[in-house]
């Protein structure tokens, strides 16, 4: 066992090695390890754990992983190694001689023997650190010593005798105390001490233990001789029997941990303080409920009712002297009345407590209390329906022999006394407490809806920067009104100034459910814990180590010396000078772990936008009722407003977590909280930062600026794309109406004009005819083009068939169409598509005209975005190359395929027919 520099104790076992915090254990393992079991724990000054396996291989363990050191062969050693720290440096046994480990490098090497022990195969077995010097043992007995020179010295033996021993069945311990070394010789049970002395392995002591030695352990610079049978101490009177222990060490909180090969670990907590009192009289089942003092003694009332009393604070035997009947309550408080007497206030209930004669009587058994305050003559009583007030005569008090205060209530304020003699304030509220206030000669009652003062006939609320205070419970210190609230913690009342009690203790919780003043202290209940307020030096104390959880604890009263608790398992008793101790502890962040599977062990992190989620998981070195700690932190942002938030974790909770969290810096600050005191000296800091998402870095917005400018310039010059394209179509469409239709239509005029002044002008109403025919093909071919809903292929084909096939069969031409087309929903841009239908217009018409066929056939078929336009006739034919010098047709032909970036080929020969085939594209 291992308690390191932090307060961690580590364990090696015959399962590895495993780290305890007080909550949970953290095993370490390493996939080249041979064997598991581990011992010989040692830290370096670097924070790493070393250790080593049966098998020989030396391990260590930083930022919570394990790691090999192959370094050391342990394939050629003959045993497992021992090792001990000097300085920055690992010192292993070797058969080699020692094996040495720079911790700080990690740079290895061996060192060997003197030449007279080369001969000797085994190299050192043993070795231990004896102040500034590694003394080391061969397999032969012969010793050692390692000052840190790169060589091994050899130390001689005068007036150190091992021949009456049997030399193998010595052991050189691996602890030493001091300069103090130690020698097991288990076959004849004896432990001898050794010392080097001028150069000289000398023997300082002999002494019978009798039994197999496993270690030797030192616990504050006393040494425990661990054996089989037990474990004691060398030079004192403490033992520990059986066990069969092999390490002994002691925690920063005092507590003793013990390692048993037979009982696993163990361990012996701080002892506390505290006496126990368990008073007389009371059943198993009953327990303290409230405790006064008056004069001189000790009142305890337990929830069934007994009233206990003892003759004076040095006795600690109690006796009962009341019980009262179940039918009037449980006891709620004891509080003091008049003349050092005291009132027991019962949830059914009142009774009066004689200080003088020691006896319990009856005072009201029609209502009760929660809390009273006398005046005069009068009481005045906080109860569930309002404050009620009533004359103390009716109690059989002699007003005139009563020490009490006196203050001025108007009756106005007050109902009629009713059937019982008591009035109930105008005001009807729950009343909770009551305390009267000497300097403005007022008092203050609690009520449902905040705290009021009562003066004279006026009752006014008392506010803290506007707001009202709900109390729950008041007390008083010399002339200083202390209330406790059930939302905003502890205020103090001075006269008519009101101010807050600032916390100084590390609690999440505000309310406060009881008061209590006992000499200078004001003792505050919360749920789960209690504080102490010295109110003459207007600071908290620290916490006392109660023997019982918070919520066993019922009532505090303090003597001179002594404080005293009431507890379920009795009366609990400390003297006031054992003050409580501040254990300090440092936590460690384990881990971060990032979008729960990046597991990150380094600081100052910077992490994508999508990787926002943070689990830190934390450890701290607290043992006894390491339960009840919790962690206190806040998450600081430099854009963020809420930074002086904090947050608290549940008790016993060792992870923090943050989800969602938005691009920026952050650092997380925490604080360890244990009885609502701090116990790190700073707080445990964490940075790391979380990068803006691509689309909100600079480079984004760069790249967005300049595609949308390249998108709207691009947008642009496609208007002016298109704008310049229905220009061209304008044009064309006005040129195509000025040289057809215009000229036909001047055509018309003219053979109108003959045909007025002539005879025999049919021919010329034949050629108007034709020419107004030819007009309303024009204008209608036309139209077809501009209409959107002729933009597809196949609205193309039906119109190309529908134009051929009634002029072929009006001149006796057999007409065929052969079309095999893929997308006939393909959208054709106009000029394409007037270009396409012209070209086959002028093919059809010279097929009329000129080629004096039987049967014209038209393949049209699409291949992906091309079109192939056969037209095929059996026709006198032509010859192509005479034929293009002087016929303009096929010039236009031509120029309309350049215009869809196509190509065309004539095939034809007199008496041969013609085929013309044109390729191109249609989108």
């Amino acid at each position: 066992m291992l308690i390191d520099k932090k307060g961690f104790i580590w364990i090696a076992h015959n399962l590895g090695i495993s780290r305890y915090d007080g909550i949970s254990f953290t095993s370490f393992t390493n996939p080249e390890e041979t064997s598991i079991s581990m011992t010989d724990l040692v830290e370096d000054n670097y924070g790493r754990i070393w250790c080593h396996n049966f098998n020989g291989q030396i391990f260590y363990i930083k930022d919570d992983k394990m790691v090999y050191l192959k370094e050391y062969d342990f394939k050629k050693e003959t045993m497992f190694p021992r090792l001990v720290l000097y300085g920055d440096e690992l010192v292993a046994t070797s058969a080699k001689g020692i094996f040495i480990c720079n911790t700080h490098t990690l740079k290895c090497k061996y060192l060997s023997l003197p030449e007279h022990e080369e001969k000797w195969e085994y190299g050192t077995i043993a070795l231990c650190k004896m102040g500034n010097t590694v003394l080391l043992c061969s397999a032969s007995f012969l010793w050692y010593t390692y000052i840190g020179d790169n060589k091994l010295n050899a130390l001689p033996t005068k007036g150190l005798n091992f021949t009456a021993l049997t030399t193998p069945n010595l052991r050189l311990q691996l602890h030493a105390q001091h300069d103090t070394g130690f020698v097991a010789e288990n076959s004849k049970g004896i432990l001898i001490g050794i010392k080097i002395s001028n150069n000289n392995l000398t023997q300082i002591f002999k002494k019978a233990i009798n039994a197999n030695v496993n270690t030797i352990s030192i616990v504050d610079d006393n040494v425990w001789i661990n054996t089989n049978g037990g474990s004691f101490s060398l030079f004192g009177n403490d033992s520990v029997k059986n066990n069969n222990i092999t390490t002994i060490a002691k925690d920063n909180e005092g507590n003793v941990w013990f390692c048993s090969l037979s009982d696993g670990l163990m361990v012996v907590y701080k002892s506390s303080e505290w006496k126990n009192i368990q008073p007389k009289g009371m059943s198993s089942s009953d327990f303290i409920k409230c405790i006064k003092i008056t004069t001189n003694r000790l009142v305890l009332c337990s929830q069934n009712g007994l009233v206990l009393i003892n003759k004076g604070f040095q006795e600690k035997n109690f006796f009962p002297i009341y019980s009262i009947p179940l039918r009037h309550g449980s006891p709620e408080r004891i509080q003091t009345a008049f003349n050092n007497n005291l009132l027991l206030n019962i949830t059914k209930s009142i009774y009066f407590f004689d200080a003088a004669k020691g006896k319990v009587r009856l005072l009201d058994s029609i209502i009760s209390s929660n809390d009273i305050v006398f005046n005069y003559n009068s009481a005045y009583m906080a109860n569930g329906r309002s404050l009620l007030m009533k004359n103390l005569k009716f109690w059989g008090f002699k007003t005139k022999a009563l020490n009490n205060q006196s203050f001025n209530i108007q009756d106005s304020l007050f109902l009629p006394f009713n059937a019982y003699h008591f009035q109930g304030l105008k005001l009807q509220q729950r009343c909770r407490a009551l305390m009267f206030d000497s300097i403005t000669n007022s008092l203050f009652a609690s009520f449902t809806y905040g705290l009021q003062r009562i003066k004279d006939s006026h009752i006014t609320y008392v506010y803290y920067q506007g707001k009202p205070l709900y109390v729950s419970s008041m007390t008083k210190f010399r002339n200083k009104i202390y209330a406790g609230t059930f939302n905003n913690g502890l205020f103090v009342i001075d006269g008519y100034n009101v101010s807050k009690v600032t916390n100084n203790t590390e609690s999440p919780q505000n309310a406060i459910i009881k008061l209590k003043c006992c000499n200078n202290h004001i003792w505050i209940f919360r749920a789960n814990d209690i504080q102490v307020l010295d109110a003459a030096n207007d600071k908290f104390v620290n916490q006392y180590p109660f023997p019982v959880d918070i919520p066993d604890i019922t009532d505090v009263e303090e003597d001179n010396n002594n404080i005293y608790l009431a507890t379920h398992s009795g009366l609990y008793t400390i003297a006031i000078s054992n003050k409580a101790e501040n254990v300090q502890s440092e936590p460690s962040l384990l881990y971060t772990l990032v979008n729960n599977t990046d597991t990150v062990f380094r600081n100052d992190i910077s992490l994508t936008a999508s990787k926002n989620n943070l689990l830190f998981r934390l450890a701290i070195p607290v043992y006894k009722n390491a339960e009840k700690l919790h962690f206190k932190y806040r998450l600081v942002s430099g854009s963020d407003t809420t930074a002086s938030i904090w947050y608290y974790t549940q008790d016993a909770q060792r992870d923090i977590q943050f989800n969602a969290l938005k691009p920026g810096s952050y650092a997380v600050e925490i604080w360890a909280v244990k009885d609502n005191q701090i116990i790190n000296v700073k707080p445990l800091s964490y940075s790391f930062s979380i990068e803006k998402p691509w689309y909100n870095t600079w480079w984004f917005y760069v790249v967005v600026l300049l595609f949308t400018v390249s998108a709207s310039v691009a947008l642009y010059q496609y208007r002016l794309y298109q704008l310049v394209k229905m220009e061209r179509m304008r044009r064309k469409i006005s040129h195509d109406l000025h040289d057809d239709i215009g000229s036909t239509l001047s055509s018309i005029n003219i053979y109108s004009q003959l045909a007025k002044g002539s005879y025999g002008n049919e021919g010329y109403i034949d050629t108007i005819q034709d020419n107004t025919v030819g007009i309303i093909n024009s204008l209608d071919d036309l139209v077809w083009n501009i209409n959107p809903k002729n933009d597809t292929l196949g609205q193309l084909v039906s119109r190309m068939e529908l134009f051929a096939t009634p002029l072929l069969q009006q001149k006796d031409i057999s007409c065929i169409f052969r079309v095999k087309l893929r997308e006939q929903s393909v959208v054709i841009q106009p000029d394409v598509r007037a270009n396409i239908y012209l070209l086959f217009k002028e093919i059809i018409n010279n097929v009329v005209k000129h080629a004096a066929c039987k049967q014209c056939v038209v393949y049209l078929i699409q291949r992906g975005n091309k079109l192939r336009l056969v037209v095929n006739d059996n026709g006198k034919g032509f010859n192509v190359k005479a034929a293009s010098q002087h016929r303009n047709g096929l010039h236009t032909m031509a120029e309309r395929v350049k215009q869809l970036k196509g190509t065309i080929q004539i095939n034809s020969s007199p008496g041969e027919g013609t085929e013309i085939q044109i390729d191109c594209y249609v989108k």
